[in-house]
């Protein structure tokens, strides 16, 4: 969910705009949504290294991490090797829109995902519940919260454009 276009970091935008241009009529595109990147960033800087490193406000206000941005961020998350650019919802829409697309769908997937982990063990034992639950998260991703975090897993957000 989070997509291919988020891990080329400074070079999303380009990908953005090379993806509509490919697409020409209509595109679906997936990208990290940063209201769910900060408070993980958050959580790692704290639980890692005991204070809210620069990278944490970096992800914060322009939705930017790589390795070699501040010295901490190898330590941060451990394995990871690439580049990310997180967005904000709206400024999604506006990449896209400077791309010649008008976005008619844009929203965060999952973000009932985010219960308590011993409520989704419940969800996923009892199929009725579980169909319920997958009714109740779509009517909220679309309804309620339509910009939301998405799921602590897949960070995405999801925009269907057309030209």
């Amino acid at each position: 969910m989070d997509g291919a276009i988020s891990f080329c970091g400074t070079g999303a935008e380009k990908a953005i705009a090379e993806s509509c241009r490919v697409a020409k009529a209509a595109a679906i595109l997936a990208v990290s949504n940063r209201a769910w990147m900060i408070p993980v960033w958050l959580s790692e800087s704290i639980n890692k290294l005991g204070s809210i490193i620069p990278a944490v406000y970096e992800m914060m206000n322009n939705g930017f991490w790589h390795k070699e941005q501040y010295s901490e961020n190898e330590r941060l998350v451990s394995g990871y090797i690439g580049t990310l650019k997180a967005f904000l919802p709206e400024e999604l829409r506006t990449v896209i829109g400077r791309n010649g697309m008008k976005v008619v769908e844009l929203r965060a997937v999952g973000s009932l995902a985010n219960l308590s982990a011993d409520v989704l063990p419940k969800i996923l034992s009892d199929d009725h519940l579980l169909h319920e639950f997958a009714d109740l998260c779509e009517e909220y991703d679309m309804a309620v919260d339509p910009g939301g975090p998405g799921t602590k897993q897949r960070a995405g957000l999801l925009a269907v454009a057309q030209s």
